[in-house]
């Protein structure tokens, strides 16, 4: 009885603020595991989701106007988005975020990084609702001056009304295995431990993207070591197929950020949109996005 009550108050959350649950993964939100207790959904409004979305080799080149209609359905989900794998002349987040404002009526604006990398060059890119979201402190990459990343993590500031917070987001290398990316998760937690310090009042920090890494994992230990860690996906699958992973996460600490609600999940675009997993590859992403509901109306901070 306690879980569908659980249940029912994600779903009266979720339907307050216009979210639509259709695709959502409910069987992940909450749960209870050795390592994430289980927690109640705290009902809130007004509130902001953001989400955290690998899109495959993002470019002007790979997507068709059909393929990017699908790809802004899901977009149009979410109200804060965290983007990677954008690849070349960023004219893709112009053509997204046009057809996104037509969809939806809403205005959403962008902020993307300049390309990144020592082998294939990426960019990171923020898109979001600008009635709901805005930027405090302009967008920047983390300044790796010791070169312990292959693409540097990129940040901002932003303000969802009374809720402020550092986004940050990575898109941790693949290697050849899990021992190759040990030294980019060790360094990504020092970054996050470096932009929390950076204001003892307001340290509420997110960090989200593809880690390759599965909390699991034995190179995950560096994100649980932060203090009072919270990681908001801790089972199911983020990546397509039938060995898929559970490589993407949104990541914070639980103390400064009390505006959490408790919901969070991975948005199964591919089910609700009947697409067989090679389609969806092609048509959208090979990861799934990655959401987590926070309050808005007051700041802990």
């Amino acid at each position: 009885m306690k879980a569908i009550a659980i249940i029912i108050s994600l779903l009266l959350l979720l339907t307050a603020c216009n979210v639509d649950m259709s695709g959502y993964a409910i069987t992940d939100t909450p749960q209870k595991t050795d390592e994430t207790p289980e927690e109640p959904v705290k009902l809130c409004s007004p509130n902001v989701t953001i989400a955290s979305f690998n899109m495959k080799d993002f470019s002007d080149k790979t997507r068709t106007d059909q393929e990017l209609s699908m790809v802004t359905d899901v977009l149009s989900k979410f109200d804060l988005i965290t983007v990677q794998e954008v690849v070349g002349n960023p004219i893709i987040l112009n053509r997204t975020v046009d057809m996104l404002n037509n969809k939806t009526g809403k205005q959403y604006l962008f902020e993307v990084s300049e390309p990144l990398g020592n082998v294939q060059k990426e960019r990171y890119a923020f898109i979001f609702d600008k009635d709901k979201v805005q930027i405090l402190e302009e967008p920047a990459v983390y300044a790796d001056v010791s070169n312990k990343f292959i693409r540097e993590p990129y940040f901002a500031v932003f303000k969802a009304d009374n809720f402020d917070f550092i986004l940050l987001t990575i898109h941790i290398k693949y290697g050849e295995g899990p021992d190759d990316r040990t030294e980019e998760m060790k360094e990504i937690a020092s970054v996050y431990n470096y932009l929390q310090s950076r204001d003892p009042v307001e340290n509420d920090v997110i960090l989200t993207g593809d880690f390759n890494t599965q909390p699991r994992e034995d190179n995950f230990k560096y994100i649980k070591e932060i203090k009072d860690s919270w990681y908001a996906i801790s089972k199911g699958k983020t990546t397509l197929g039938s060995s898929g992973n559970l490589y993407d996460n949104i990541i914070f600490t639980k103390t400064p950020t009390q505006e959490y609600t408790g919901a969070k999940g991975i948005y199964m675009f591919d089910d609700i949109m009947d697409l067989t997993s090679d389609e969806a590859k092609q048509a959208v992403s090979d990861h799934r996005p990655v959401y987590a509901v926070f309050c808005t109306g007051t700041d802990d901070d």
